[in-house]
């Protein structure tokens, strides 16, 4: 199965421009969500139990991949926040902080990263005692 790019930013409505009327563009490119996609087949390649291996383009679990992404790409976004935060003041006094909401973004992708990890976890350990009790 092949998850697309707008299935990920369906979930993340970051459709449009008209989705963010302050950046007035999308927030992630084609590139970093399909990197959050590879991602989430490498994550599930690499945990225990090692029952099957998979590829972004033959990924079976498309809620899970798709949540993947998504928080694969709220990290990203959470990182570039930090690094380039900027304070300043105007004359009047107010605080300009552009890039403040690294926190906000680490925290929904800390969210999004813990369920679809738990939901991996359970298919990865529901298949592995499907495969014991086959052999037995």
């Amino acid at each position: 199965m092949i998850i697309e790019v707008d299935d990920v930013r369906q979930f993340l409505l970051d459709r449009s421009p008209g989705d963010n009327f302050l950046l007035d563009d999308v927030e992630f490119d084609n590139n970093t969500i399909l990197s959050g996609l590879r991602w989430v087949s490498d994550l599930y390649n690499t945990q225990a139990p090692f029952v099957d291996t998979y590829t972004m383009d033959n990924f079976p679990y498309r809620a899970e991949a798709i949540m993947g992404a998504a928080a694969f790409c709220l990290r990203a976004m959470a990182m570039n926040m930090a690094r380039n935060e900027a304070q300043a003041q105007t004359q009047g006094g107010t605080q300009l902080r552009d890039k403040a909401k690294a926190g906000i973004y680490l925290q929904l992708a800390s969210e999004v990263s813990s369920e679809m990890k738990g939901r991996l976890a359970a298919i990865k350990i529901a298949k592995n005692v499907e495969a014991c009790y086959r052999i037995v």
